[in-house]
């Protein structure tokens, strides 16, 4: 039996749609591999302290560029260095960057007390505080801890034989009058 509709046999033409669609799609994603993927690896990738890079897409959300570090002497030089790589291939594309370390589990235990510091620093604004109790807390469990503010965010690195936390922590606080330039958004 034929299925036909004013002539034309309708599963044929849904066959040729479906691969007209499959080729399109197929013609996109190697469009991307080729155009987009591997150069944005390739930068990002050639950043100093860069040990792996892994792209994320969900949707209409923007690209996530997530970059894993191995030991990195200032992480807000290299953060930086990474969003400019990332940038120069990506042009106005949205994206968002995240930065993992090589830490141990004893390491993350003794980095707890960090987030508490960098989240009361963040919020009341208090860096140069913050930034001593990091250096403090570093101190007593045997690791290096630093801390860098720009405009935007908080660098946050610690680390300790060869194993590293970095924390890259945006500069919004929900207190009023506390952020970067005197207002509550970065």
């Amino acid at each position: 039996m034929h299925l036909r509709y004013a002539g034309l046999r309708l599963p044929r033409i849904a066959l040729a749609f479906l691969i007209a669609l499959g080729v399109l799609l197929g013609g996109f994603q190697l469009w991307q591999l080729h155009r987009v993927d591997r150069p944005l690896v390739a930068a990002v990738s050639s950043v100093a302290g860069v040990g792996a890079v892994h792209l994320k897409e969900a949707g209409d959300q923007p690209l996530q560029v997530v970059v894993e570090l191995g030991m990195v002497d200032d992480l807000r030089t290299t953060y930086l260095d990474i969003e400019d790589a990332a940038r120069r291939v990506l042009g106005a594309r949205p994206f968002t960057l995240e930065v993992s370390g090589t830490a141990d589990p004893a390491l993350d235990e003794d980095f707890r007390p960090v987030r508490l510091a960098v989240a009361e620093g963040v919020e009341t604004g208090r860096y140069t505080a913050m930034a001593r109790e990091v250096a403090d807390i570093a101190a007593g469990a045997g690791a290096r801890g630093k801390v860098d503010v720009d405009g935007r965010f908080v660098f946050v690195q610690f680390d300790r034989g060869g194993f590293a936390v970095y924390e890259v922590v945006p500069r919004q606080s929900t207190a009023p009058g506390v952020g970067p330039e005197g207002g509550g958004s970065a």
